[in-house]
């Protein structure tokens, strides 16, 4: 595929450099938009630090039942949406590991929220060893604010009394996960 648009380039910036130029712009519009997007929500979500968690319901994959956001209570929870085919997403899976051997289930635990189906969501984990809660949120999109995600991976650190204490987009550094579970 790579090859192909390496082709596909060359044809255009020798065929035509003013459509180059222009395919070129075009691209870095995109990039710019996307970037504006990203710095958009990430406002959106911030602003919900130091409220109250919303309720949602999710349904883990090894259960047939829904589960409230509220039945993590006493323990401070990582919310992390994510989908199985983002670049980012998979970044983070190491982090979160990390942040998983370092903390035990009475200090933090870890909720991987997405939309994807069951079999995806359950071949993910196996592929990546993901030890955490996995759910199926049936649409991430009707999720009250700020769990309304639609970049992933978004992170949302809920402590043990249900409040919101950081929000984060895209894959965060274990130091920086811990940090900010070791100050709850």
């Amino acid at each position: 595929m790579k090859f192909l648009f390496a082709i596909f380039a060359f044809l255009l910036i020798s065929s035509s450099p003013l459509a180059a130029q222009s395919w070129v712009d075009n691209i870095y519009q995109r990039f710019a938009d996307g970037n504006e997007r990203v710095n958009q929500v990430s406002n959106v979500i911030e602003s919900f630090v130091g409220q109250e968690a919303p309720s949602i319901s999710f349904r883990n994959i090894d259960e047939d039942n829904l589960t409230r956001l509220e039945a993590y209570r006493g323990t401070p929870v990582l919310v992390v949406s994510f989908r199985s085919t983002c670049y980012f997403c998979v970044q983070l899976v190491p982090e979160i590991e990390r942040l998983e051997e370092t903390y035990d289930l009475s200090e933090l635990q870890v909720l991987h929220i997405s939309q994807e189906n069951e079999r995806t969501l359950k071949a993910f984990r196996d592929q990546y060893n993901v030890k955490s809660d996995m759910a199926i949120g049936a649409n991430v999109l009707n999720f009250p604010a700020p769990f309304q995600i639609r970049i992933t991976p978004t992170i949302i650190l809920v402590d043990a009394e249900g409040i919101i204490r950081e929000t984060w987009i895209g894959a965060v550094p274990y130091e920086i996960l811990s940090q900010s579970v070791a100050s709850l």
